[in-house]
């Protein structure tokens, strides 16, 4: 049986651009090893490009976004380890609970909030659940045994 496929944007990305002109550009791209963040934008640069539109072009608006996703990453990488037991795996130090703000909190002041710690373990899941979707034919094909749905199972039922 053959399958009639499309292209589409999962959900949570804001592009412009209609999915199959992205991805017939990356499908040549890659035919020529060559599917990589420089060549798209590379190809991109002329304004009658398909991608064009995706991107920043005025480079003091786009050096300032792209310190603020530095300034994200920084945030999401920062850590804490218990002195007591330094062996432990380090903990993250602040997440984003709230959907509708880009503000981060820290873990300390999450976990004394019931809904909070609800939302915190819900986006755990919704991640899970990411994780899942994108690797588990991978994994599969590879051999390899991972049961991710019983730490989703667990997850969800903390949420």
């Amino acid at each position: 049986m053959v399958y009639k496929q499309k292209r589409v944007w999962k959900e949570g990305v804001y592009a412009k651009v209609d999915p199959e002109i992205a991805g017939e550009q990356f499908d040549r791209l890659a035919a020529k090893n060559r599917l990589n963040a420089e060549e798209v934008v590379r190809e991109n640069t002329p304004d009658d490009a398909p991608l064009h539109g995706e991107f920043v072009w005025d480079d003091k608006l786009a050096a300032h976004e792209y310190r603020k996703e530095r300034a994200r990453c920084l945030i999401r990488h920062l850590a804490f380890v218990t002195v007591e037991t330094p062996e432990d795996a380090p903990q993250r130090c602040y997440f984003k609970v709230e959907p509708t703000s880009n503000n981060y909190e820290p873990i300390q002041q999450i976990i004394q909030s019931v809904d909070k710690t609800k939302l915190l373990i819900q986006t755990a899941y919704l991640e899970m659940v990411s994780y899942r979707d994108k690797f588990t034919g991978v994994l599969q094909t590879c051999g390899a045994t991972v049961d991710i749905d019983a730490v989703l199972k667990k997850l969800k039922e903390g949420a």
